[in-house]
């Protein structure tokens, strides 16, 4: 099998589209949305801080990481107690999948 490398960026608002399309680049935000919406048995997303607030980036992942959970995917989070606070609080998993959700901070 061939490995393949793409490059993955994250670059500034304004510039963005733009830049990520002349480099030949993905964008993170696609890549994170394809990584969780291919997984079958585990996602372990750890992150120093974690963009809680409503915009069309957060609504994308957070529904993302929902559709996992009702997949039956185990997702681990690693962050500061805050940000996994909002997360969860932001995430509202009913009970049935929170069994699936796993929060840890250092």
């Amino acid at each position: 099998m061939d490995k393949i490398v793409e490059l993955v960026m994250t670059a500034p608002k304004l510039h963005d589209n733009a830049l990520v399309y002349q480099m030949g680049c993905r964008t993170t935000l696609g890549t994170l949305v394809q990584l969780i919406t291919q997984a079958q048995h585990r996602i372990i997303i750890s992150a120093p801080y974690i963009h809680t607030k409503k915009d069309n980036a957060t609504g994308i992942i957070i529904e993302s990481i929902r559709s996992a959970l009702h997949r039956g995917v185990c997702v681990d989070f690693l962050s500061t107690g805050s940000s996994l606070n909002d997360l969860k609080q932001t995430l509202q998993i009913d009970d049935l999948y929170l069994c699936k959700l796993q929060l840890y901070q250092p």
